[in-house]
Order: structure tokens, then sequence, then C-alpha cells
């Protein structure tokens, strides 16, 4: 049998082999989950450590494919799906399945793809000021909104650096925090913070005009890089919103994009980057869905 293939994407290891009739393909697991290898002379304790490195665990998947006068490949129930399924159910899994690579934000028209993919949040069309260009009553639905305001912020944990509270922030704080927790993991786990209705804040915050996300409680869900866009988008509005419209760029946290990414994001979202200053400045010139009339 031949060794497994290392690549590394998104800061993450996987092993691919593809030696019909044997496939197999590992994903390296979240950091939480990783051990400590050590040397020492020590027996019953940890003094004298030396040549100390970090070891991950891989969750190995292995496929073995029929033979016969052909090479016969067996579908999974996505590869169907891409096959003969709907036209939103084929967009969602070839997005998904996208590699890094290939939706490099670097080579693409960032106003067409922001556009076409929704990933900058619900926004204010008419707005008279940077106030009013995004809410939360405009981004979520309000019953939604009800249900987050009736949880408790997580002080002694929260995610937010260089942040001056306030408690008429406190839904933004914890849809905030909720981001970042995903944003940490790359992938929504199978528990979140705080309570089950972050699902349904994911879920808005990934849906569009044409599809919902299906994020379901309870449930680990892989999302791509468009998604991780949406998300990111959606915590630097908010972040603006509880810094007055007006941030600096090392109070950003790092989401895993580059700089170029970071900057072309802020672009699209309306707001203007100079030097060390994030601003909100305008309304977005992109066509994405957008709510009118708004006092």
């Amino acid at each position: 049998v031949k060794p497994l293939t290392i690549k590394k994407i998104n800061k993450r290891y996987i092993l691919e082999l593809n030696d019909p009739p044997i496939i197999q393909y590992a994903s390296e697991r979240p950091l939480q989950d990783k051990i400590l290898l050590v040397d020492t002379d020590e027996k019953h304790g940890l003094k004298n450590i030396r040549n100390a490195e970090y070891c991950a665990f891989f969750d190995l998947t292995t496929r073995i494919l029929q033979e016969g006068d052909f090479d016969i490949k067996p579908l999974s129930y996505e590869e169907l799906n891409i096959l003969y399924g709907s036209k939103y159910v084929k967009k969602f899994l070839r997005r998904r399945d996208l590699s890094e690579s290939d939706i490099n934000i670097d080579k693409i028209d960032m106003e067409k793809y922001a556009g076409n993919e929704q990933i900058i949040p619900i926004f204010n069309s008419n707005a008279q000021n940077t106030k009013n260009i995004y809410r939360l009553d405009i981004m979520f639905d309000k019953n939604l909104l009800r249900e987050v305001g009736q949880l408790e912020l997580n002080y002694t944990s929260v995610r937010i650096a260089e942040y001056k509270y306030r408690d008429s922030y406190k839904t933004h704080f914890i849809i905030l925090d909720t981001l970042l927790y995903v944003l940490e993991k790359n992938y929504i786990p199978e528990r979140l913070p705080y309570s089950d209705v972050m699902y349904d804040v994911l879920n808005a915050v990934l849906s569009t005009n044409e599809q919902d996300a299906n994020v379901e409680r309870k449930k680990y869900r892989r999302y791509d890089r468009y998604e991780r866009y949406k998300f990111i988008a959606m915590a630097c509005v908010i972040l603006l919103i509880i810094h007055g419209y007006e941030i600096g760029a090392g109070a950003i946290p790092n989401f895993g994009v580059n700089d170029i990414e970071m900057r072309k994001i802020m672009k699209l979202l309306g707001c203007t980057w100079d030097k060390d200053k994030i601003r909100l400045t305008q309304i977005p010139k992109i066509k994405v869905r957008t709510k009118k009339n708004f006092k």
C-alpha cells in the first residue's frame, strides 16, 4: 500500500491515499484533541522536559472500491445529489467542497462574488447615516433577537478583545462571541456557547434569499470558505457597531485570512482602511439583498 499524502489546508493537516481499490482520507481533529509528547528521564514526573511537541489525532476513513470488468466507484448520498439532486442542493455541495485555492479571494471579481454569494449581511440601502446601515433588527428576525436577548453573557470567557461593554449591546456581544467561537473551530460543533438558539443565529448568517443554510441544532457541520467569509463579515459588522463604527486594525481578530482578504471584506462592507484605523463610511455599493424604508 502506498503511503498517505500529507496536505495542509486552512492551517490544518489532512492525509489522503488514492490507490484503488483502497481510498483513505484522514482529517486532523481540533486543537483541544491534541496531546503533548515530551522526553524526560523521570519515570513518574515531568522534570527535565525536552523535545516537547504536539501530536495530533486524525479521523481515518477507508473505502474499498468494487472490482470487476470495470472499476465501480461507490457513490455517497452527497455524490448522488451532485448527479441527480435539485439545482440548489448541487450548488450547495459543490461550493462546500471547493478547496481553499479554488476560491481564493485574490483571483475573483470580489464585488460580483460578494453579491452572488451574499457574504455581507442585510443592510439598509436608504440609510441616512452610518448608524442605520447595519442594525440587528435588519439582519436578524426580531423573535430570534428576543430569544438571544434573554440569555446571559459569559463575561469570564468572552472572546472579544479591547471593548467597552454596555448592557444595550448584550445581544450583539452574545452573537459576536458565538461567531468568534465558530471561527476558531473552523466548523460548527455539536455544542455552542449560551444556548441552542445560537444555531438559528448561525443559520440566519449563512442563509441567502434562494436557500436556507440548514444549520441543524446539536449537529456537527463543516463550513466552506464562502461561509467563512459570511461569518467574518457579520463579526466585523458587530465589532464596528460596538466600537462606534470606528475600530483599530489591531482590535480585529485573526480570522485565518490574509491582509488582502481582510481589506476587501472591509471595503465591501462600506469601510475605509486608513493606516491602522477602520471606519464605516458609506452604504455598500454591491447589489445584495437589502431592506428599504427603515427609520
